[in-house]
């Protein structure tokens, strides 16, 4: 028997839009816990939804592995999936933890979501699920433990013997990510991506991250994993990494999925140098703010391999952007985007339309600024 599997119940075929952008990424967060778990010394598989065409491979797996635990990693674009793989996890006798951005954000409807009589979801870990899920799993691994969830244990949600929703303490955030091992990428089946992406694009893109959280204050942000937080690895780790993924994957491109990156010039400033240092230099897309992007900070992010920059525009109206608490300027946006193509690095703009208050003057703005800036390309939400 397993002890943990972990689960990405994205299934590509059922997401019409991720089958148009066709660019598959496994999420790193999943693979953490995975790594975790494994150096703790607990048996510990993973079942990758992305390419299967139905649940029956689940039920395969389930079959074979024979899980005491089952993990779902969900992202609420996959919450009907994942619940439904719960249920067949349940039903194989596995104890369902739920965890990531939707169940932390609305743990109690996964808890009390029902199906075939029962309640498939039989914890939720809320915010990041290292620590947590290393004092969980021994109680859940515990054959002689009596029924009921650890009430001592921060960072979770679960329904008591009565049904009476119960919140733990919360979790502090990890402060040590040095302390976290690589994600397990051997645990999956990194050729099925290869070629899913070389199949459209012809290139091979891995994701990384290099710090976690968001100090912002955006008001439509949801920052309820790595919560209102800057927390970044050494810039050494992560060159370090880049040269692993670079000399044992050989992709064309990565992906470094940071909130924001660029917030500490310091650290950029290492880690530029660390990454020319270890020959690890690989082209790279990245989020970030137009208010960090200066001649210096566009420099250091291109001599480090960055061929691709998203920015959250969000809107030409400065009205727009304060009643978001952005805290960027509309004439930001403008000198970021000239800076990135004087230095050939493309933009992509994140633009936002319907935000309360906005009005159709606000819009037309919106349009302008496109028209102006010229992004490689954009999308409206």
């Amino acid at each position: 028997m397993t002890d943990l599997m972990l689960v990405n119940p994205l299934f590509l075929h059922e997401d019409p839009i991720e089958r148009r952008l066709m660019t598959p990424y496994f999420p790193l967060g999943l693979l953490y816990l995975a790594a975790t778990a494994r150096d703790a010394g607990y048996t510990v598989s993973v079942f990758d939804a992305m390419f299967q065409q139905g649940d029956d491979a689940f039920v395969t797996a389930l079959e074979r592995e024979r899980p005491k635990v089952v993990g779902l990693g969900v992202l609420a674009t996959v919450r009907a999936a994942a619940l439904r793989l719960a249920d067949l996890a349940h039903q194989h006798g596995a104890t369902v933890v739920a965890g990531g951005a939707d169940p932390t954000g609305r743990p109690e409807s996964y808890l009390r979501h029902r199906s075939n009589g029962s309640h498939p979801v039989g914890v939720v870990v809320i915010g990041e699920g290292e620590q947590t899920l290393l004092e969980l799993l021994p109680w859940l691994l515990n054959d002689e433990r009596v029924d009921g969830m650890p009430r001592e244990i921060a960072g979770l949600a679960f329904l008591d013997d009565n049904g009476k929703f119960v919140r733990t303490a919360d979790r502090k955030h990890c402060a040590d990510l040095e302390s976290l091992a690589l994600p397990a990428r051997d645990l999956i089946d990194l050729e099925a991506y290869r070629q899913a992406w070389h199949k459209r694009h012809g290139i091979f893109s891995l994701s990384l991250i290099a710090t976690r959280g968001c100090p912002y204050g955006c008001t439509w942000c949801q920052k309820s994993v790595f919560g209102r937080s800057f927390r970044p690895r050494s810039p050494e780790s992560v060159a370090e990494e880049m040269r692993l993924i670079k000399e044992q994957y050989r992709p064309e491109q990565l992906r470094v999925v940071d909130d924001v990156m660029g917030i500490d010039r310091e650290w950029v400033r290492a880690w530029h140098a660390a990454v020319l240092e270890r020959d690890a230099a690989v082209d790279f897309e990245c989020l970030s703010r137009v208010d960090l992007m200066d001649e210096e900070m566009v420099r250091l992010l291109q001599e480090a391999g960055c061929i691709r920059i998203a920015f959250g525009a969000e809107s030409g109206s400065q009205k727009v952007l304060d009643a978001m608490n952005k805290a960027t300027q509309v004439e930001q946006i403008w000198q970021a985007a000239q800076l990135c193509r004087e230095h050939g690095i493309e933009t992509y703009f994140y633009i936002m339309l319907g935000y309360p208050g906005e009005e159709w003057s606000d819009i037309l703005k919106t349009v302008e600024l496109l028209k102006e800036t010229r992004p490689d390309t954009f999308s409206s939400t």
